[in-house]
């Protein structure tokens, strides 16, 4: 009798536990492990004519959820990361956490990357991480205290679309670096009733900070010694800062998280009140 045999590559077989970084942040130890539920809801194409027979499914939803269990629930940082809605306070040394009526707080708007990576690779490979872009605890939580086990705080994260990419992108499984589609920044556009003829250059962009949108440079005031004041936008990111530019001078721009960088210049007459440029930024996305 013959036999066959299956292919199989023992090292591709994990065993392994999980560091989750949740807004930078690790969250140190967990404790039965980290799921990952990666689901699409369909949706059946159906006709008359084949009774009750599926003639396509079609996605008609994604639902994405990490769950774990929190071990180091001492630190309030850790809880807190738990508990977006409640409010952690620190005083000196000492913090604490309390919860009040949140109706209609925004998880979206507080949710944040999420990466979780084995610990049986190094930090810099990370060909077996999981990026979720739009990560937010939903809240749902039990803590047991007792003599006879340890404590820990059940956590499940939900993912978001996260629409700053078209299409709107979820989570990425290897190194992210692998087929970036990267930022771009397009050339400055110049309000055409400027005053001043100054100019916009060595704009620079950054993978993972930099959102599709119009950049916005205005000027706002005129500050000592004539030097003129901007305020740098985002139509997403909104106020990204200022820009304070001396006559006859040139200033650079570097943002909090740099989603956009660029060099300002005054031209032989300079930016008056009301001045302004524009710049279109499309963030990196994947081919």
């Amino acid at each position: 009798m013959s036999l066959s045999n299956a292919t199989i590559t023992p090292t591709d077989i994990p065993l392994t536990p999980m560091r989750v970084n949740w807004n930078g942040v690790d969250l140190g130890g967990t404790t039965e492990g980290v799921t990952l539920s990666l689901k699409y809801e369909t949706a059946d194409i159906m006709i008359d004519q084949w009774g009750k027979t599926s003639a396509d499914k079609k996605v008609s939803g994604q639902a994405y959820s990490v769950k774990m269990t929190l071990a180091e629930i001492k630190n309030k940082d850790t809880f807190h990361a738990a508990f977006q809605s409640a409010h952690e306070i620190t005083s000196g040394g000492n913090k604490m956490i309390y919860s009040d009526l949140q109706i209609g707080d925004s998880l979206l708007a507080k949710s944040q990357v999420l990466i979780l990576h084995p610990l049986e690779k190094s930090d810099a490979d990370l060909s077996e991480d999981f990026k979720f872009f739009k990560a937010i605890p939903i809240q749902v939580s039990e803590v047991k205290y007792g003599p006879d086990k340890q404590s820990g705080l059940s956590v499940e994260f939900v993912i978001f679309p996260d629409s700053t990419t078209v299409p709107a992108r979820f989570w990425i499984y290897g190194d992210p670096s692998i087929g970036i589609v990267n930022a771009v920044a397009g050339s400055p556009s110049y309000n055409g009733g400027n005053t001043g003829n100054g100019t916009v250059d060595t704009i620079s962009v950054a993978n993972g900070y930099t959102k599709t949108e119009t950049i916005t440079g205005l000027c706002v005031g005129i500050g000592a010694s004539s030097a003129t004041v901007f305020e740098i936008s985002g139509s997403v990111s909104g106020v990204l800062g200022v820009v304070t530019l001396a006559h006859a001078s040139a200033s650079t721009a570097n943002f909090v998280s740099n989603p956009i960088n660029f060099t300002m210049h005054q031209g032989t007459t300079a930016f008056a009140v009301g001045d302004s440029f524009t710049i279109a930024t499309t963030a990196a996305n994947y081919a």
